[in-house]
């Protein structure tokens, strides 16, 4: 788990901002149900993870979007 806070430090750092900066946090697939993961994301960003949304349905919704292009 701590390779994806450091893919996060990299993708804020590029962005200009902290984890501290981030007001809301959501995940999304199916890993993301175990306590570990939302723990340890909650920690990073210093923000509970908000769980309003099940997270394989974000991951299914995401799928079906489709690009203006397409």
């Amino acid at each position: 788990m701590a390779r994806t806070f450091v893919i996060c430090d990299q993708i804020l750092h590029d962005a200009g901002l902290r984890a501290g900066d981030v007001d809301a946090v959501f995940l999304a697939g199916g890993t993301t149900l175990l306590p570990t993961v939302r723990n340890g994301a909650s920690h990073y960003f210093g923000a509970p993870v908000r769980v309003a949304y099940d997270p394989m349905e974000v991951v299914s919704i995401g799928a079906s979007v489709s690009r203006p292009d397409n």
